[in-house]
């Protein structure tokens, strides 16, 4: 018997949908292959926006690692790196980068191209698991120990653990959920056992805050020190407002020189149809060319919401601890969306602002035009020239 001719797979051809998920894979074993919706094409795909024959993508003989793409037949036509090609168009294919075909992402990987390592598995977490344990158990622990210390009798303090276990994981879940929700929102993953932590770590330090200060209020025979404590409780909590932020909008320490490079990179990536890397050079290129790189717009931004985020912190704070001080479920929850929504309301604000501030510079520095409600002089000194 005669042995089965093999065929050589030359590259493999793939279509995801919006969100990563996987929806047509196909072998090239010779070239030319084509991509669109009819049957007889090598990538067939189920996307109304999809012309039947789309794309055409070849190799070339005389350069082996350059992919070309024409644009078949289609009103639509394809996008590379936010570029738009239309029909008749023909484009080298840059490896490792998608082609946006409709709603589809559809990308390549040739057969001599290096394949990443093997990474390891994740590992479970058992100093998180461990840590988190531990806290929630010293918080379980204080609540029990003062509910005993006020309790008359045994048979009193039996009778109010139930709701006093009850309260604290209503208030330990009604709190970390509202911040993962949050964290969901802006980062993309829940971080609810982290938040967990900071709540539990913020109860421990009230709870060391007021022993201590009445403590050496009654060692010291000063009133006054056991009454500053509400001062401390308040620092406190604020520094648990602060932690939830860190996570939930956390700061990139990448330097002053990659934020101000990349200042103008939104405001160009939507105004000229230019890829990522292509647009932080542009940006480096506008600031260069009109105003140098001391930035001091965005800092002024900054420096104004930071001093209104430490007010609100404070005052959030306060208003988490009266609520506290009620022991009323109710407006203990009332008080927490409160200062969540208002945080979260705040950043907002300073974003939107940070942005608009950033496209009035992207157009003064590529027109010389200053938009409505903005003064051309403060434009011209928003960054400083080297001397």
């Amino acid at each position: 018997m005669s042995a089965m001719p093999t065929t050589t797979t030359l590259g493999l051809i793939e279509a995801f949908d919006r969100h990563g998920a996987l929806l047509a894979r196909a072998p090239i074993t010779r070239w030319p292959i084509t991509v669109g919706r009819a049957l007889d094409c090598d990538l067939v795909l189920d996307d109304p926006h999809v012309a039947p024959r789309h794309l055409r993508i070849d190799r070339a003989v005389d350069e082996p690692r350059t992919v070309q793409v024409e644009v078949l037949e289609t009103r639509n036509g394809a996008r590379l790196q936010r570029k738009r090609h239309d029909a008749g168009e023909r484009f080298d294919w840059p490896e490792d980068t998608p082609i946006d075909l409709g709603h589809t992402h559809v990308t390549l990987r040739l057969a001599d191209t290096p394949i990443a390592e093997e990474q390891a598995l994740p590992q479970f977490p058992w100093r998180t698991v461990g840590a988190t344990v531990a806290l929630v158990g010293l918080v379980a622990t204080a609540a029990l120990v003062s509910t005993w210390l006020e309790a008359r009798d045994t048979s009193q303090y039996l009778k109010a653990l139930p709701s006093v276990v009850l309260m604290l994981l209503v208030m330990l879940s009604a709190w970390s959920g509202v911040w993962a929700v949050a964290n969901k929102m802006f980062a993309g993953r829940l971080h609810f056992w982290r938040h967990v932590r900071i709540a539990c770590a913020a109860a421990l330090g009230v709870d060391v805050v007021n022993l201590l200060a009445h403590l050496t209020a009654f060692a010291f025979s000063l009133e006054v020190l056991a009454q500053f404590a509400y001062v401390l409780v308040v620092l406190v909590l604020a520094w648990a407002l602060y932690a939830h932020l860190a996570t939930v909008l956390p700061r990139r320490r990448t330097g002053l020189a990659w934020t101000v490079a990349t200042f103008l990179v939104v405001p160009v990536l939507a105004s000229e149809e230019i890829g990522p890397m292509e647009a932080v050079k542009r940006s480096v290129e506008l600031l260069k060319r009109t105003w140098g790189e001391n930035l001091i717009g965005n800092a002024g931004i900054g420096v104004v919401f930071g001093l209104l985020s430490f007010v609100l912190i404070v005052v959030m704070g306060a208003l988490v601890v009266g609520a506290l001080t009620t022991e009323s479920l109710p407006l203990i929850v009332a008080a927490i969306a409160v200062a969540v929504v208002s945080l979260i309301v705040l950043a907002l604000v300073q974003a939107s602002l940070q942005g608009i501030y950033s496209a009035a510079l992207y157009q003064y520095a590529e027109e010389g035009k200053v938009g409505g409600g903005f003064d051309q002089a403060l434009l011209e000194q928003a960054f400083r020239t080297k001397s």
